[in-house]
């Protein structure tokens, strides 16, 4: 037996050894941080994709709002300019609550494909009464509606469905825009409060709802937002508190979440 070359084979064998050992400790190392990534306390990058832009938390000047709705019965020009509007239509209006809100019923129904896309929204906002202060929201298949919420300072601001507002809502009939109601809020600062990141709000939402059940859900929006979730048509002035407004794509739909800015909790806007 040629000893010298046994002892070769046996070297080789145990170099072979280790390497698949040094692999193996190497997976396994490699497993434990794709578990630790993917994990509740991850970064959110990491749990998410991401299709949009993070927005950057304001240094200061958060407060809440304080909203009261305009009397357009006091708005004495308001019919002057919707007639000198980019885009003057034909409209029959009415007001109600009060002078509160605004009923309109377009004697020339419009294209509902107008609402589709930025230059066709900013467009239809044309015919509406500070129609440059809105910004799409929403639309509803089932009910044939179609919302827009106001801005303030570019942040949109929403009122909870209970109150029984309309912001501005466009009604759809076989495919058209047949008449709309609008509400014109006026804004004041109160309180300036702290609040949590854009990327905390994230982390909250995978933590204390079941979102990361879906595989890599995509975040579509990540949006400093004002939200009223108290008061009805009768409430003025309205308080509105900042929030994180969140879309996510998820297993062919969307879901949608607002994230209470400075405690953190999932609020819902109904």
């Amino acid at each position: 037996m040629n000893w010298s070359k046994t002892k070769s084979i046996f070297i080789i064998c145990f170099l072979l050894l280790d390497a698949f050992l040094i692999f193996e400790l190497y997976m396994r190392q490699h497993n434990e941080e794709v578990q630790t990534i993917d994990g509740p306390n991850s970064g959110i990058h990491n749990s998410f994709r991401m299709d949009t832009q993070v927005s950057a938390t304001p240094p200061s000047g958060v407060t809440f709002l304080r909203g009261s709705r305009i009397d357009f019965n006091k708005q004495k020009n308001f019919l002057s300019l919707l007639a000198s509007s980019a885009r003057p239509v034909s409209q029959k209006i009415r007001l109600s609550s009060n002078g509160m809100q605004l009923d309109s019923t377009l004697k020339q129904p419009i294209n509902s494909s107008s609402l589709e896309g930025a230059d066709l929204q900013k467009n239809i906002l044309g015919i509406i009464y500070q129609g440059q202060n809105y910004t799409y929201w929403q639309t509803d298949h089932k009910s044939g509606t179609v919302d827009f919420v106001q801005l303030y300072n570019g942040h949109p601001v929403f009122v909870s469905r209970r109150s029984n507002i309309p912001m501005l809502q466009f009604l759809i009939k076989d495919g058209n825009i047949i008449s709309y109601q609008q509400s014109f809020f006026r804004f004041k600062q109160v309180n300036h409060v702290d609040i949590i990141s854009s990327e905390r709000a994230l982390t909250n939402l995978a933590e204390n709802t079941n979102i990361m059940e879906f595989y890599r859900p995509t975040v579509k929006t990540v949006e400093l937002v004002y939200i009223n979730l108290v008061g009805d048509s009768g409430s003025d002035p309205l308080i509105f508190m900042p929030a994180w407004h969140i879309v996510v794509h998820v297993n062919g739909h969307t879901e949608e979440y607002f994230v209470n800015a400075m405690s953190g909790n999932i609020q819902q806007l109904n």
